[in-house]
């Protein structure tokens, strides 16, 4: 989705400017790892559950590491002219309509790429955390098996 999301916009922006990247480019060089922890928590966990090997306890550990997942999404500040929208990949427009990086979107939009790189600065920081959060929940998922 990201880098669905990148292409679009870099295309839109290399329209602007050929001489710099587009804003997302630092936010979409993350995502590679981030999708390969996720793939690796989501066999190993299906594996167990499939066997039926998986302890409540364990499953337990997993629910609190995958909502710290969740709230490494949000931003405290909001988005920037809307600081109720604390998410950093979904929100909605003024239409109400439905709207992917909202921060970086709305900054590309109005062609602030000052912002456009701090929005993109802000969810490389969010992937990077929650690459790391997957990774220990593999590596305790795995630890822990019986």
């Amino acid at each position: 989705m990201l880098l669905r999301w990148n292409n679009s916009c870099a295309s839109s922006h290399n329209k602007q400017s050929r001489a710099t990247a587009s804003p997302s480019e630092t936010a979409s060089r993350s995502n590679r790892p981030i999708e390969k922890a996720g793939n690796l928590l989501h066999e190993a966990v299906t594996h167990d559950l499939l066997s039926g090997s998986p302890s409540p306890e364990k499953i337990q550990h997993l629910n609190e590491q995958m909502l710290q997942v969740e709230s490494n999404w949000l931003d405290p500040a909001g988005i920037p002219g809307r600081s109720w929208f604390q998410h950093l990949l979904y929100s909605s427009r003024y239409t109400y309509a439905h709207l992917e990086f909202p921060g970086l979107t709305e900054a590309v939009e109005k062609r602030d790429w000052k912002l456009a790189a701090q929005q993109a600065a802000l969810l490389e920081k969010a992937v990077e955390k929650n690459t790391k959060l997957l990774r220990s929940a593999y590596s305790s998922w795995e630890k822990n098996k019986p």
